[in-house]
């Protein structure tokens, strides 16, 4: 497995594709089916433009796995432009997503380490939000040191589904 920034078009179509993969798989329990189904897994040059667009060119970090020469999952973390619930001194791990396939193979465990190893020094801590029904995410998550500190809703398709805010120190041992 190769970690590397998450730079050209091929990898970011990759990473698009186990985006949507992940998505439909670790929300089938929860989420409507059309959202699922309107999860993009096979994407178009408009799809990785618009990826492109949204990716942090400085405070922030944007790492792809790559096994066999193809992209397997990603993460993304923010120092700045952060979402509300991120505190001062905190990065933000805005998405981290594993093609289902590669599943349980620690890539998400391998992209998360990389991605903190690029936070400035001056960040003591991270968040993230996950719906709270994402077992597996939350399984993940908890794995890494992470503890709950807070909830929260986001809005997908209209519906409003409840959150879960982890928090962990950046200092706090072993990744």
């Amino acid at each position: 497995m190769k970690i590397e920034p998450l730079d050209t078009r091929e990898a970011i179509r990759d990473a698009i594709r186990a985006h949507g993969h992940a998505w439909q798989e670790a929300y089938d329990d929860f989420l409507p089916e059309d959202v699922l189904d309107g999860m993009t897994t096979d994407p178009t040059a408009e799809d990785v433009d618009a990826w492109l667009d949204r990716l942090p060119e400085e405070g922030g970090v944007t790492l792809g796995a790559t096994v066999d020469g193809t992209a397997r999952g990603y993460v993304l973390v923010r120092w700045t432009n952060t979402k509300p619930f991120v505190r001062p001194g905190e990065a933000g791990l805005k998405e981290i997503h594993v093609h289902p396939d590669w599943w349980g193979d620690g890539i998400g465990t391998a992209l998360f380490e990389h991605a903190c190893e690029h936070i400035p020094d001056d960040v003591a801590g991270i968040a993230l939000e996950v719906f709270a029904d994402n077992d597996v995410g939350r399984r993940f998550y908890e794995s890494k040191g992470f503890a709950v500190s807070d909830s929260g809703t986001v809005d997908v398709a209209g519906d409003t589904y409840e959150t879960v805010i982890y928090r962990r120190d950046l200092d706090s041992g072993a990744l």
